[in-house]
């Protein structure tokens, strides 16, 4: 009795795969669609402002190089399972995405230097950086490009 053998070469859509993963980029951040107003604040947080004297408070920058192994360490994970056709580049890279804002908003939350002056704390009846309503730290996000 004959026997079948079949050749499952899989090396074209490993290729396509690949140059998918090529491809894109993950962008983590506050993006114009959340609105000119909390850019504005978040790029005057993120940096600081000689002019209003409001120092540094690097949330962005600094959370990213606070969690930089975790999310390395997922993109590992992700970008393998996707190559051996576990998921797909898209729910590889979403995931990827919505760790590194949940991380950068953790970072955020967590945050406690420099301190407020106490003026400012009692105006806003707290000593939370960066968080009043909630709004900056919910405007962060990621897109794939």
């Amino acid at each position: 009795m004959p026997v079948k053998v079949t050749d499952k070469d899989n090396t074209d859509k490993l290729l396509r795969t690949l140059k998918e993963i090529e491809t894109k980029v993950i962008e983590v951040g506050i993006f114009s669609k959340a609105g000119g107003d909390i850019v504005l604040i978040a790029n005057v947080h993120e940096f600081g402002s000689n002019k209003n004297n409001i120092p540094e408070r690097s949330f962005l920058r600094a959370g990213f190089d606070k969690y930089q192994k975790d999310i390395a360490d997922l993109c590992d994970k992700m970008i393998s399972r996707a190559v051996m056709q576990e998921i797909s580049v898209d729910t590889a890279l979403n995931t990827i995405g919505a760790f590194a804002v949940s991380k950068i908003q953790e970072f955020l939350t967590d945050m406690k230097r420099p301190p407020l002056k106490p003026i400012t704390i009692e105006r806003k009846g707290s000593s939370a950086l960066l968080i009043d309503t909630g709004r900056l730290r919910s405007s962060i996000t990621f897109r794939i490009k």
